[in-house]
Parts: structure tokens; C-alpha cells; sequence
């Protein structure tokens, strides 16, 4: 339809990243309001709103005047949609709570300007890790239809059955959903 201008994937830093890396694309601002922000959970904090993982989530600008158009092709498809916020025309991300300035920084500060360190672990990996890293198709341990010989460790050079093998990783509870019940 054309109504949409930019969109940006909320991820694991929820508000805070997607607003200001908009922002800051853009060479704009953004206000967003919290107050209009759907969330799970009443009377979270303006630092709990822009901190909160907001997995699944998008944050779209749209055409003025084309809003509600949106909303309702997300409707018709049984999604939720609100308008949270405006585009600015100076380089910041100005965040409002009970309409009150809750923050307010340069958007820039929170996206390209921010200090990068480089560690020398992320220049070279330790060689432990790096030897970890090396193998081929030769390092593999043999394996049939019968089951596989291990080459390393205690049960080296013993044969384990493909059954065997499952039922002990079906017996580590590593293996068992993390969800919450």
C-alpha cells in the first residue's frame, strides 16, 4: 500500500534499540509515549517499558494520516496494532510516561555514536578454542548402522548402540523444553 516508511524488528532490546536505531538512520527523532505502548504487565516503569525484551515485535513508521489504515489490515488479520509515537524533526529519542519527559538523548547516542572497544579476545581466540575449532570429517568417531565408536574419553574404543545413544540423551535433562509451564 505504500502507508509504510521504515520499519525496524523491536528484538531482545525492545524500545530502547529499535527507536533509536529508527531514529538515528533516519537522521530524525522520535517521541514515543508509554502511555499508548500495549504491554502485559500495568504500572511498569518508564526504565522497565524501554529495557523490556519485546521479542516479536514491530515498530513501523507510517505515512501521516495512513495510521488507522494500518491498524486495521492488522485487525483483519487478528493483530495487535497502536500508535506509540511521532516522528521529530530534531535527532532525538524523547521518551514521555503520564506526560512527563521520562528521557531524552540524541539518537544518535544510542545507536552509531556509542563507544567500541575491541577486545583482544575478539582479535584472536584463545588457542584452546581455536583447536576446538579445527576438525574434519576424519576426527569424526566411526559409525554403522550398529551404533558408534567413541575415540576420546572413558568409553573410548567401546562400541555404543544407536539405542543406547538415545536413551541417554533423552535422559539428560538438558535436552527437556525451558518453557514455562
Amino acid at each position: 500500500s505504500g502507508d509504510v516508511v521504515a520499519a525496524q524488528d523491536m528484538g531482545a532490546a525492545g524500545l530502547t534499540c529499535s527507536c533509536s536505531e529508527m531514529a538515528a538512520k533516519g537522521g530524525l527523532g522520535i517521541e514515543l509515549d508509554l502511555d499508548r505502548v500495549p504491554a502485559r504487565e500495568s504500572g511498569m516503569s518508564a526504565y522497565e517499558f524501554l529495557l523490556s525484551e519485546s521479542q516479536e515485535r514491530m515498530l513501523f513508521v507510517v505515512k501521516p494520516g495512513r495510521e488507522e489504515a494500518l491498524m486495521q489490515r492488522f485487525r483483519r488479520w487478528g493483530l495487535q496494532a497502536a500508535v506509540v509515537g511521532r516522528v521529530l524533526a530534531d535527532n532525538v529519542v524523547r521518551v514521555l510516561q503520564h506526560g512527563q519527559v521520562a528521557a531524552e538523548v540524541p539518537a544518535s547516542a544510542l545507536a552509531d555514536d556509542t563507544p567500541i572497544n575491541r577486545h583482544q579476545l575478539l582479535e584472536e581466540p584463545p588457542a584452546d578454542i581455536q583447536a576446538h575449532w579445527r576438525w574434519s570429517e576424519q576426527s569424526l568417531p566411526p559409525a554403522d548402522m550398529e551404533g558408534i565408536c567413541p575415540l576420546q574419553g572413558p568409553a573410548a574404543g567401546a562400541r555404543r548402540s544407536w539405542a543406547e545413544l538415545l536413551l541417554a540423551l533423552l535422559d539428560d535433562p538438558t535436552i527437556a523444553s525451558k518453557r514455562w509451564v
